[in-house]
């Protein structure tokens, strides 16, 4: 039997693959990469960028088995950092997290600019949201900053 708490979970990432217009296996995928964060989130650790990187794994594990990407990507008009970036970039962010000098939705636009992940960027920026707004057990998307006026920031 699940909790209520658990099932505002899996409501919540139900609803954000179908946001991303992905696939029913999507949601069990998010789901164990929410768990993780729990865990992690919960036990103190930081978030750093392994921990980004394994969860683009567990977000997309058939597009993202090695973690970051190695070419590059498309943010609407934009093209994403240069994957040779990507993990000096992610650094950066959690480095500037980790002292408190950007807001949860700061780092989240920021998160998706850089694209890491060949795809699930939305679906990992989601989960970093929610863990540095200490909200992993309780997300809504409605709180979620939406710069670029899209159904699926």
């Amino acid at each position: 039997m699940f909790t209520s708490e658990q099932m505002k979970v899996i409501q919540f990432c139900a609803e954000e693959v179908a946001r991303q217009h992905d696939s029913p296996r999507a949601v069990g995928w998010l789901v164990g990469a929410w768990a993780f964060a729990v865990g992690l989130c919960e036990s103190g650790h930081p978030l750093t960028r392994q921990v980004i990187e394994q969860l683009g794994r567990l977000v997309q594990p058939r597009k993202n088995p090695f973690g970051f990407r190695h070419g590059p990507v498309w943010v609407g008009n934009d093209e994403g950092a240069k994957h040779s970036e990507i993990r000096e970039k992610v650094d950066d962010l959690c480095g500037v997290c980790a002292a408190g000098d950007l807001s949860p939705g700061e780092a989240y636009i920021c998160f998706q600019k850089i694209h890491p992940f060949f795809d699930g960027n939305g679906r990992c920026g989601k989960v970093i949201y929610f863990w540095l707004c200490g909200r992993l057990r309780d997300p809504d998307i409605k709180l979620v900053p939406n710069p670029w006026d899209i159904s699926n920031p």
